[in-house]
């Protein structure tokens, strides 16, 4: 089954307002301590709703997705530094 991507995974930050609020709110505070890292490993980055947060406490980050297409939208949504 193939995920429709319509909304780029903002549809599961919308309990929060937004994937930043949900970034800033909750997120970063749980990983806080481990920031900043060398390397950052991302497993099943979505289309990218962290990817583009994690990118600012990092040297170099992996993201590894099991779909190309997650991957593309990562790469694009980085090249374009949307949030």
């Amino acid at each position: 089954m193939k995920y429709d991507w319509r909304e780029a995974g903002e549809e599961w930050s919308a309990p929060w307002g937004s994937s930043a609020a949900q970034w800033s709110g909750t997120i970063l505070p749980r990983i806080r301590d481990c920031l900043p890292g060398g390397t950052i490993l991302e497993i099943g980055p979505g289309f990218g709703r962290w990817t583009y947060y994690l990118k600012d406490y990092c040297d170099e980050l992996w993201a590894v997705d099991k779909s190309s297409e997650c991957i593309d939208a990562c790469r694009e949504r980085l090249r374009r530094r949307l949030p």
